[in-house]
């Protein structure tokens, strides 16, 4: 069948997909590059670096939470509709890249070791290896339960579901799986959204993205006075950390791109295509710690840290993180994936004729 060029997609969501990406690999070089990996030498106080480098660091603090809510939000949004989601592209994406970061685990003294390695070859999907990626999986599997019921809301229904939701999220951490119902509250923020919300018009876009541009430097202000306190800020300018902005963030972002004029580009498609095995591949525990590829290939926490390039460093880090992960899982899909869809039909084949044959036979 000749695949046409032209992409049926709605390519603004998915460059949003990207850039939500690069969001949580910037958050990812912030949290696990520099707190993870920081080392001063000997005497040198941690005031010896420079405050604008401990600033940056709060400023791509945002991007994680912020990306991982678009995520589950644009999930949502697309799929609330549905009556059901197959999850098997999604496993079978789990467990590759298990089986490949658990080999590179059994070649590696830290990180675990061999402990580490044998949860990513036993169980890939729910063995705590990826917790985004297990709350992605948890989520497709109640969608047939979930969809049928918020569609039957009306839009005050709607809303109250999301704000028991939302304090079921942040005052019930001990309840449930904590990531889980963050996805939940994003997924019915997504479905509310193309239910009962019309397209934005520019001038409504615009300040949104005031909002989230807002929201995304008070939490900065706050992530920067917690961390680095009297480093960088006199005294602490916001005595609690704002996490609680970020579904206000994540939904003007989500409304900015969605009042963009609808395009369609085949090259963007294909790149959205790989973010999920770009979360895979550079979120794991080899990302984890002194010993962590961001401390040996970039030297995060230590040579560039402490230079008064890291901006720029960081900010390069991030898109060769997203560039290099991308071509391989770009491999693993033109390689990889047709020969096992032809495994899986195979099987479905033998499956269906041992069952008719088994039926037949009892008649």
């Amino acid at each position: 069948m000749h695949k046409s060029k032209t992409s049926s997609r709605m390519s603004q969501f998915e460059l949003l997909r990207i850039i939500a990406m690069l969001m949580i690999i910037a958050h990812h070089v912030a949290l696990k590059g520099v707190s993870g990996g920081l080392w001063l030498p000997p005497g040198a106080p941690l005031r010896s670096i420079s405050p604008h480098n401990l600033a940056f660091t709060s400023f791509l603090s945002p991007g994680g939470p912020i990306g991982v809510g678009l995520f589950f939000m644009l999930t949502g949004f697309f799929l609330i509709h549905k009556y059901s989601a197959s999850v098997r592209r999604v496993v079978v994406q789990m467990v590759v890249y298990g089986w490949v970061l658990g080999f590179a685990l059994l070649n590696s003294n830290s990180f675990g070791g061999w402990r580490t390695a044998l949860r990513f070859f036993k169980n890939p999907v729910f063995g705590g290896g990826w917790w985004f990626a297990t709350s992605y999986v948890l989520l497709l599997l109640i969608i047939p339960t979930l969809n049928p019921i918020l569609q039957r809301l009306n839009r005050k229904g709607f809303l109250t579901s999301l704000f028991f939701v939302f304090i079921f999220w942040f005052l019930g951490d001990y309840i449930v799986y904590p990531p889980f119902k963050r996805a939940i509250f994003y997924y019915v923020l997504g479905g509310f959204c193309r239910l009962w919300t019309a397209r934005p018009n520019p001038r409504k876009a615009a300040r949104l993205l005031g909002v989230a541009l807002a929201g995304w430097c008070v939490y900065a202000v706050g992530d920067c006075s917690l961390r680095w306190g009297s480093l960088v800020v006199p005294h602490p300018l916001i005595p609690v950390h704002p996490k609680f902005l970020v579904p206000f963030m994540v939904f003007s972002l989500f409304q900015v791109f969605r009042a963009m004029p609808e395009f369609h580009s085949r090259t963007v498609d294909v790149v959205a295509s790989t973010c999920f095995g770009v979360y895979l591949l550079h979120e794991n525990p080899l990302a984890y710690g002194p010993s962590s590829f961001w401390q040996r290939l970039f030297h995060v926490g230590t040579r560039q840290f402490i230079s008064p390039w890291f901006p720029l460093f960081a900010i390069l880090d991030t898109f060769l993180v997203f560039a290099v992960c991308a071509m391989v899982d770009l491999l693993r899909q033109r390689f990889l994936n047709p020969f096992l869809d032809r495994f899986f039909q195979r099987c479905r084949t033998f499956a269906a004729g041992h069952f008719e044959k088994g039926g037949s036979s009892d008649l």
